[in-house]
């Protein structure tokens, strides 16, 4: 087996000094784009990681982890004293297990602040077996703020009605990330409609990923990006752009953002 990583993980000052003096650390930062999966680094990261006793940040964003790398932290976890408040598990190749392994964080003495699930994108079909994170997540009363753009959580209709409640009834989210696109705007929409006052104190940030992805090789970053803003604003006003937008993308990229330019403003009165 290679031991790259386990090198590369070793001879890490920040790591070194948690072996060294594991009650001094706080905020634990792997080195980006680390992947432990299948090393033995994992193994080596999770026997210092119960002796970091005043830990509450660990990040861990693009190790690439995977389902069974979160089952093994979550255990570490649960049967270790740590208090973590902050978890970024980003660019981690989680599907529908890990997600599910993460929700026992939420039945344990975990109390969790903020947890990053950026980009780890699940499967349509993984997408219909995550109920068991969600409702986990809907039951914090500790949650600030969760990101789960990219994950596609919301393309499953079903999924819908249980990220409402995590919107709106976790008593401290003050911030969830998600992307654009049909389902999750149908959620935020609705989440807005019936319940004003809460929404009041919960900022939704949806990303423009949804957008790019979709019109970046039809149209100049300028035209898609309005396309993403007018869409935001309002349903209706987006439609009209984007028809507008498709009418004349024939014609010489140039000129078409030249004269959007023009008459952007006219689609905002």
């Amino acid at each position: 087996m290679n031991n790259t990583f386990v090198q590369k993980l070793t001879r890490n000052a920040k790591f070194q000094k948690a072996v060294k003096e594991p009650k001094t650390i706080v905020h634990f930062c792997m080195p980006h784009e680390t992947a432990i999966r299948h090393t033995p680094a994992l193994a080596t990261f999770l026997k210092v990681l119960p002796s970091m006793s005043n830990l509450k940040v660990l990040d861990l964003d693009g190790c690439l982890i995977g389902d069974n790398g979160v089952k093994l932290l979550v255990d570490c976890l649960n049967e270790s004293k740590l208090r973590l408040e902050i978890l970024n598990l980003s660019q981690n190749d989680l599907d529908c297990d890990g997600f599910n392994y993460l929700s026992e964080m939420f039945h344990s003495r975990a109390k969790l602040k903020v947890l990053h699930l950026y980009h780890n994108p699940i499967n349509m079909e993984g997408n219909k077996n995550i109920g068991a994170f969600l409702r986990a997540v809907s039951s914090s009363e500790t949650i600030e703020k969760i990101d789960f753009q990219h994950s596609y959580i919301l393309e499953n209709d079903a999924n819908l009605d249980v990220v409402e409640d995590i919107i709106l009834f976790c008593p401290s989210l003050s911030l969830c990330e998600i992307e654009f696109g049909p389902s999750p705007d149908i959620a935020v929409h609705r989440c807005r409609k019936a319940h004003k006052s809460r929404m009041a104190n919960v900022h939704i940030l949806q990303s423009f990923e949804f957008f790019r992805r979709t019109f970046y090789d039809v149209f100049p970053p300028e035209v898609w990006l309005n396309i993403a803003r007018y869409t935001f604003a309002s349903q209706r006003l987006g439609k009209k752009y984007l028809d507008y937008c498709f009418a004349n993308k024939h014609k010489d990229l140039t000129e078409f953002s030249r004269e959007v330019k023009e008459i952007k403003l006219s689609f905002l009165q």
